[in-house]
């Protein structure tokens, strides 16, 4: 055999390997390749957003004026987990925190996200509106790229746009009042603290100033400001803030250790007769799960904005 017959025998032996090597993979796209009405919890493995900080920004100065990034940004250590709504957006972190999750809320109450007959346009309303309190929805479209997402982003809309309004009824913004759960702090309910789990599953989450003291004076100044709130949230409870967790609706009291205003959340999530408190979340945290729900009017959470 010739050089040149060996030659080309050889690429066409590697190109006829490579082209099985695809046609074998072919089921395997279709197996993994979602329907038009499958609803992961997660939005990008129900579409794919291939921009979605910049998007994020547009739908920013489509919506009445909010500020949607926190004054002062957790700095999280290196080997912690991070709030990953700031690498989703790093000037409009709450606002991609408010649309993830909302569409998480969408999935859960299980109707409120339409579909077009010929299944090539999706819709949810954002919950948001326009300076002129027009509502704001999300459209995406059939996916033409392959890839396991049968929907691929298409754009923010007000209600009035032409392509919104031919898709028929528009699906109703999600409604966080059907969880079973309490949105107001019920004073007749005691907190049960575990002071261990909240002082040292995230220790990082405490300033610098905090960690530094000896181990019975945090036990300490925790006890004291875990009392001093208790106090306070019982004559007003409108200082105790609902925030949207996994599904789930829990409380947020402000902590006073070594200020006079508040440096730190702890989580409440009723349990029975009982309020059970074993964490807490840095400000800017609380503040991003408390917006999932609504604009908080507590002052010690207003402040971070």
């Amino acid at each position: 055999m010739t050089t040149l017959s060996y030659s080309v025998t050889r690429n066409f032996q590697n190109l006829l390997q490579w082209t099985r090597k695809i046609i074998s993979r072919i089921p395997l796209l279709w197996k993994v390749k979602m329907g038009a009405y499958d609803t992961p919890i997660k939005i990008f493995d129900f579409a794919y957003w291939p921009n979605f900080s910049e998007d994020i920004g547009v739908l920013s100065s489509m919506v009445e004026h909010e500020e949607w990034k926190p004054k002062k940004i957790t700095e999280v250590p290196s080997g912690e987990k991070e709030n990953y709504y700031y690498k989703f957006s790093e000037d409009k972190p709450v606002l991609a925190s408010y649309i993830l999750n909302t569409y998480k809320r969408i999935i859960q109450e299980g109707n409120k996200l339409l579909v077009t007959s010929d299944e090539k346009f999706s819709c949810f309303h954002t919950g948001l509106f326009s300076s002129s309190r027009l509502p704001i929805y999300v459209i995406f479209e059939k996916n033409s790229f392959i890839g396991r997402q049968y929907w691929k982003f298409l754009k923010f809309s007000l209600k009035s746009d032409r392509q919104l309004l031919a898709m028929g009824k528009l699906p109703e913004m999600c409604d966080y009042s059907l969880i079973p759960s309490d949105f107001v702090f019920n004073p007749t309910k005691e907190i049960v603290p575990s002071i261990n789990h909240i002082l040292y599953d995230y220790p990082w989450r405490y300033s610098c100033e905090f960690q530094k003291l000896s181990k019975m004076a945090r036990e300490n100044l925790m006890d004291g400001a875990l009392r001093r709130a208790e106090y306070l949230i019982r004559q007003t409870s409108t200082m105790v803030v609902p925030q949207y967790y996994m599904g789930t609706i829990q409380l947020l009291m402000p902590l006073c250790l070594m200020e006079d205003e508040p440096e730190i959340a702890l989580i409440l999530e009723a349990v029975g007769d009982s309020y059970r408190a074993n964490t807490v979340l840095p400000l800017d945290w609380a503040y991003m799960n408390a917006r999932v729900i609504t604009k908080p009017n507590a002052n010690w959470l207003q402040q971070l904005i």
